[in-house]
């Protein structure tokens, strides 16, 4: 659609949730939710988490559904998010996998996580 001076102007957008949605796999195998929408690796992290723009703010995927979707109160707190059963991989969005930590709480996940796939002679899993 075009505006008066022939300018591109975006049509009406789905909702946020219908739009979250679309870019969310549900894996029968394991009962998890994956991320299957854009990454990035901002903010000085080397992994990637899932990216997800609302209200023109990028927002990471797991932080987004853990107060839009799941309710909960993550102000001050990081969100942890570590699936048992993505090989430690952070774009899960599973109820069981999301809940609200201390950076000390997600630095020593991270940290064990680490030690288990280093550990076991395994290559390391972020």
């Amino acid at each position: 659609m075009r505006d008066g001076r022939g300018r591109f102007m975006a049509g009406p957008r789905a909702p946020a949730i219908e739009r979250f949605l679309a870019k969310c796999r549900f894996d029968p195998v394991t009962g998890c939710v994956v991320w299957t929408g854009g990454t990035s690796a901002g903010r000085g992290n080397s992994a990637r988490y899932g990216v997800f723009w609302d209200q023109g703010r990028r927002h990471f995927a797991h932080r987004w559904s853990a107060i839009h979707i799941l309710g909960l109160d993550v102000e001050g707190v990081t969100v942890g998010h570590c699936c048992p059963h993505t090989g430690g991989k952070p774009n899960t969005l599973c109820v069981a996998h999301l809940r609200p930590e201390t950076l000390a709480e997600n630095v020593a996940e991270r940290n064990r996580r680490v030690a288990q796939c280093t550990g076991a002679g395994g290559r390391y899993c972020t």
